[in-house]
C-alpha cells in the first residue's frame, strides 16, 4: 500500500513539474505615455481569426484521474475532456455562421481610437507587415486571437459560462525598435448563462460574443487613448 501511494504521490510530482515546465508564462510590458506621446501614425495587424473554443469539460477536471490511474489515466482524460468540448464547440459554433470574431474586434478598435482623434493616421492590416512598410509608422501593434468561444465562469449548484477573447498584444516602437508592449489577456463577456443556453438560444450566443469582442477592442483602445 505504502509502495503504491509513493507511486501516485510521484505521478502528481512528475505531473505538476510538466505542467510547470512546459506551461506558458506570460510577462506582462504595457507602454506608458512616454511611448505613446511620439506615436502619431499606428499601424495594427491582426493576423488571424483564432478558434471558436468552449471550455467546459477541461475547466471541471480535476486531480482524481492521476491519483487512481497515474499519468496514463491524466492523458486519456484529457483527451476525453478534450473531444467532449470539441463536440460542443461544434455544436454551439453553429449559431454563429457568417459571424467573425476579428472583424468585430478590429471595427471596435478602429472606432473607438478614430473617434478619439490621438492618432493622425490609423492603418489596419491583415498580414505582418514588410519592413519597407514599417518605416512609414511611429508604432506597430500586432494582435494575435489565438482562442476566443464560452468558458465556465462561476461553479457550483448552478454553472454559469460566459463567453470570451483571448489576445496576445506586441507593440513595437518603429524609431528605437523596442518592444514596448507585450501582453497575453482575456477578456470576458459581462453575460453568464447556462450551458443549455448557449445550446439552444442562438441570438443570445451571438449577442454574447459580439459584444464580447467588442468590448476587447474598447479594452485595447483605452489603453492607446488614456495611457
Amino acid at each position: 500500500m505504502r509502495r503504491g501511494r509513493k507511486y501516485v504521490f510521484g505521478c502528481l510530482l512528475l505531473l505538476t513539474g510538466l505542467v510547470v515546465a512546459c506551461g506558458p508564462v506570460h510577462q506582462t510590458l504595457r507602454p506608458d505615455h512616454n511611448n505613446l506621446d511620439n506615436v502619431k501614425k499606428l499601424a495594427i495587424v491582426v493576423p488571424a481569426e483564432g478558434e471558436f473554443t468552449v471550455f467546459y469539460e477541461r475547466a471541471k477536471a480535476t486531480a482524481t484521474p492521476a491519483i487512481m490511474f497515474g499519468l496514463i489515466g491524466v492523458a486519456v482524460a484529457s483527451a476525453h475532456n478534450k473531444s467532449q468540448d470539441e463536440a460542443l464547440a461544434k455544436t454551439i459554433g453553429s449559431h454563429l455562421d457568417g459571424f467573425s470574431c476579428r472583424s468585430a474586434f478590429k471595427e471596435s478598435l478602429l472606432e473607438s481610437l478614430m473617434n478619439s482623434g490621438r492618432f493622425s493616421d490609423i492603418q489596419i492590416f491583415d498580414k505582418k507587415l514588410e519592413s519597407g512598410e514599417i518605416s512609414k509608422y511611429d508604432a506597430v501593434i500586432t494582435f494575435h486571437i489565438p482562442n476566443w468561444g464560452i468558458r465556465i465562469v462561476e461553479r457550483g449548484k448552478t454553472e454559469l459560462m460566459s463567453s470570451f477573447v483571448e489576445f496576445e498584444t506586441e507593440m513595437i516602437e518603429v524609431r528605437s525598435s523596442n518592444i514596448v508592449w507585450k501582453e497575453h489577456d482575456t477578456v470576458i463577456g459581462q453575460s453568464k448563462r447556462t450551458l443549455s443556453s448557449y445550446q439552444n438560444e442562438k441570438e443570445s450566443c451571438r449577442k454574447d460574443v459580439q459584444e464580447t469582442a467588442e468590448d476587447a477592442g474598447q479594452r485595447i483602445a483605452n489603453i492607446l487613448i488614456y495611457q
